[in-house]
């Protein structure tokens, strides 16, 4: 039995955390890796049910386009692998297979992932929780994810919210 803690992480701009659905990113401790909460195209955390789906191509260029906006290198956003994407599916959930107190509005469709060693593109689908090759022209969502570099793990040491809300996907329910 896999188990994948979650920490909820406030930006730093932030004033506090009042709630979890406050949280714009999650933590993941096992792999190191830090995930966006709504998918790509929400209008905010309040709202990620208004994500928008993308191409392949517009996936790449809207992920080209974040990281060009961001000053700290540390911090580079990036399309999920296969293997990280089915990493936070809740195998005990279907349509959606998504903890939705981690991952709100988690839609019960396919989002993108991307492998790096064989560049070639694929979905899981949060239905079911399931890898599937797909056609680069169809929309689907995205969920971009960070790998935590020790710069990055320091600076948000400070906004780690460690109180109530450390997750184990496994136990959420």
């Amino acid at each position: 039995m896999k188990i994948i803690k979650i920490l909820l992480v406030k930006e730093e701009t932030d004033e506090e955390l009042k709630n979890t659905f406050e949280s714009k990113r999650v933590m993941q401790k096992s792999p190191l890796l830090m995930w966006d909460r709504c998918a790509q195209g929400a209008d905010s955390l309040v709202r990620c049910d208004t994500a928008k789906k993308y191409t392949a191509a517009e996936a790449i260029e809207l992920v080209s386009s974040v990281n060009s906006n961001h000053k700290d290198r540390d911090w580079i956003m990036r399309i999920p692998t296969p293997e990280e994407l089915s990493g936070i599916v809740e195998k005990r959930c279907e349509s959606p297979a998504a903890n939705l107190s981690v991952f709100p509005y988690t839609q019960s469709a396919p989002y993108w992932a991307f492998d790096i060693t064989s560049k070639t593109f694929s979905v899981v689908d949060f239905k079911d929780g399931k890898r599937k090759n797909t056609n680069l022209n169809e929309r689907h969502y995205l969920r971009f994810v960070s790998t935590v570099t020790p710069t990055l793990l320091e600076g948000y040491k400070r906004n780690v919210v460690e109180k109530d809300i450390i997750r184990t996907l496994d136990h959420a329910f």
